[in-house]
Protein backbone atom coordinates (compact mmCIF):
# COMPACT_ATOMS: atom_id res chain seq x y z
CA UNK A 1 0.00 0.00 0.00
CA UNK A 2 2.93 2.46 0.59
CA UNK A 3 4.18 1.52 -2.71
CA UNK A 4 0.85 2.57 -4.16
CA UNK A 5 0.20 5.12 -2.45
CA UNK A 6 3.01 7.22 -0.97
CA UNK A 7 5.88 5.86 -3.97
CA UNK A 8 2.87 6.20 -6.33
CA UNK A 9 4.36 2.74 -7.73
CA UNK A 10 2.41 2.18 -10.97
CA UNK A 11 3.25 -1.37 -11.33
CA UNK A 12 1.92 -2.99 -7.99
CA UNK A 13 -0.68 -5.88 -7.93
CA UNK A 14 -1.50 -6.67 -4.01
CA UNK A 15 -2.03 -10.32 -4.19
CA UNK A 16 -2.27 -10.29 -0.80
CA UNK A 17 -5.73 -7.80 -0.43
CA UNK A 18 -8.54 -9.80 -0.45
CA UNK A 19 -11.12 -6.84 -1.78
CA UNK A 20 -8.63 -6.52 -4.84
CA UNK A 21 -8.18 -10.26 -5.38
CA UNK A 22 -11.85 -11.01 -5.03
CA UNK A 23 -13.26 -8.36 -7.24
CA UNK A 24 -10.43 -9.09 -9.92
CA UNK A 25 -11.82 -12.70 -9.71
CA UNK A 26 -15.32 -11.80 -9.99
CA UNK A 27 -15.38 -9.70 -12.74
CA UNK A 28 -12.90 -11.95 -14.94
CA UNK A 29 -14.67 -15.34 -13.89
CA UNK A 30 -11.18 -16.80 -13.50
CA UNK A 31 -9.09 -17.93 -10.52
CA UNK A 32 -5.75 -17.20 -11.63
CA UNK A 33 -5.96 -13.28 -10.80
CA UNK A 34 -2.05 -13.25 -10.47
CA UNK A 35 -1.99 -13.94 -14.62
CA UNK A 36 -5.37 -11.48 -15.07
CA UNK A 37 -3.53 -9.18 -13.07
CA UNK A 38 0.01 -9.20 -15.33
CA UNK A 39 -1.89 -8.59 -18.40
CA UNK A 40 -2.44 -5.01 -17.29
CA UNK A 41 1.52 -4.54 -16.05
CA UNK A 42 2.55 -2.03 -15.77
CA UNK A 43 -0.06 -0.85 -14.72
CA UNK A 44 -1.37 -3.00 -11.82
CA UNK A 45 -1.68 -0.62 -9.30
CA UNK A 46 -3.89 1.68 -11.71
CA UNK A 47 -5.98 -1.94 -11.74
CA UNK A 48 -6.06 -2.39 -8.08
CA UNK A 49 -7.55 1.36 -7.48
CA UNK A 50 -10.00 0.15 -9.50
CA UNK A 51 -11.08 -3.16 -8.19
CA UNK A 52 -10.78 -1.12 -4.73
CA UNK A 53 -13.34 1.42 -6.05
CA UNK A 54 -15.58 -1.07 -7.87
CA UNK A 55 -15.87 -2.87 -4.42
CA UNK A 56 -17.12 -0.44 -2.60
CA UNK A 57 -19.36 1.04 -5.51
CA UNK A 58 -21.41 -2.68 -5.00
CA UNK A 59 -21.64 -2.11 -0.93
CA UNK A 60 -22.99 1.06 -1.38
CA UNK A 61 -25.80 0.06 -4.05
CA UNK A 62 -26.87 -2.66 -1.97
CA UNK A 63 -27.54 -0.49 0.98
Amino acid sequence: MIGIFHFQDPDIWPAGDAAAVGTLRRLSGREDHVAVAAAFSPYRSILARYMWISRDADKEAVT
